[in-house]
């Protein structure tokens, strides 16, 4: 994992570094910002003044060659604990963002600087891409409570961030915005947000995920992928092992509870129709689902390399099983398959190695390939 995650962060260095290059050889000295001012913490930071008047913080200068350290030279770098003014000279700072270089919108306010804590204050909306990438020093981090948007890798590979709180302002939590923190345990994620972007959480290994919703509003968050390899949720501060999905929820959606090393065992509410794509995929502690009768369609790889799965109970409202449901479900020994099942679709039951018995009812009309590929059936 060490090397893979190190690699990443070495080629995404060279990304940037190769269209960095695209503008020219050599660098010019020119400035990107407005003005110079000194922060209640002691640095020099640079500003920027947007077009309806407030701040942006960035990097100085606009145009530079290879990597984002060519940014700092000839300038004062941010460095150990830095904190970010609500106004200066008058004017209100709203974003931490990024420079410029002749084509390329890469280098972020703070990128690869020798932080060790950044306060943002409450009149920040907005924190840009790449605002913090590689600050490998940075521990902690308070975001104010106005900032409703945190572009993608805004805090990656910040290796030694252990704990982040997310504000009740944000409502999307981007594609990879936290990827490669692999110290990174702890992170609150309130019940504002409603997307979060696939791997979000990338690399960080053994989250706990704090949330302050319940667990029906859980299932009603847009995840356009799985936000991270494995975590832990937490409801109230509570670990969610047995789950059972609320009576108010109609679709769990998919990847809902993918990769949630928590979960023991699953109750579905009595009023669900539909189990999204890989809502429950690699839950590698999952051991018994039980389904009730609403639910119509179980969808593709929703219980895939749930490795541990022994029992399923399958209701007669069923009919729609999707491509890979239950594949990688080695320790399913037996599955009863209900008479409202037509199509047993493409490799529904693949590599279940142990499982021994499946009753498949007389409306079934097709099988699809490899459906059974691997079992001992």
């Amino acid at each position: 994992m060490k090397k893979t995650l190190h690699l990443k962060k070495t080629l995404r260095v060279a990304l940037v570094a190769l269209l960095l290059s695209v503008v020219g050889v050599g660098y010019t000295q020119v400035v990107n910002y407005d003005f110079e001012e000194t922060c209640p913490s002691g640095q020099t930071l640079y500003y920027k003044i947007k077009d309806d008047g407030s701040l942006s913080v960035i990097p100085p200068r606009k145009k530079v060659n290879w990597t984002w350290r060519r940014f700092w030279e000839g300038f004062s770098e941010p460095t150990g604990d830095v904190i970010v003014p609500e106004q200066v000279r008058g004017y209100s700072v709203s974003e931490i963002g990024w420079g410029i270089t002749e084509s390329w919108n890469v280098i972020g306010a703070f990128m690869g600087c020798e932080i060790t804590s950044i306060v943002i204050p409450n009149t920040v909306t907005s924190i840009a891409t790449n605002a913090f990438e590689n600050c490998d020093i940075l521990t902690s981090v308070v975001i104010g409570n106005s900032v409703t948007e945190m572009g993608e890798h805004a805090f990656g590979y910040c290796d030694n961030l252990t704990s982040i709180v997310i504000p009740n302002s944000v409502t999307e939590i981007r594609e990879n915005t936290f990827e490669g923190c692999v110290n990174l345990s702890s992170v609150v994620i309130p019940s504002s947000i409603e997307v979060i972007g696939g791997g979000a959480f990338a690399d960080c290994d053994n989250l706990s995920v704090y949330y302050l919703g319940d667990i029906a509003q859980w299932c009603g968050i847009s995840f356009l992928n799985s936000f991270v390899d494995e975590y832990n949720l937490y409801i109230n501060n509570a670990l969610v092992s047995e789950l059972a999905i609320p009576d108010s929820v109609i679709i769990i959606n998919p990847f809902s509870f993918a990769n949630c090393n928590g979960l023991n065992s699953v109750t579905i509410g009595n009023s669900v129709t539909e189990i999204g794509e890989h809502a429950f995929y690699n839950c590698v502690n999952l051991a018994s689902v039980v389904i009730s009768n609403p639910v119509t369609t179980i969808s593709e790889g929703a219980f895939k390399s749930c490795r541990n799965l022994t029992s399923v109970v399958i209701p007669n409202s069923v009919t729609a099983i999707g491509k890979g449901a239950f594949q990688g479900c080695g320790s399913l020994t037996s599955i009863l398959l209900p008479n409202s099942i037509e199509t047993i679709n493409e490799s529904v039951f693949a590599s279940c190695y142990n499982l021994l018995s499946i009753t498949i009812p007389n409306s079934v009309q097709a099988v699809g390939k490899h459906a059974f590929s691997g079992a001992i059936v």
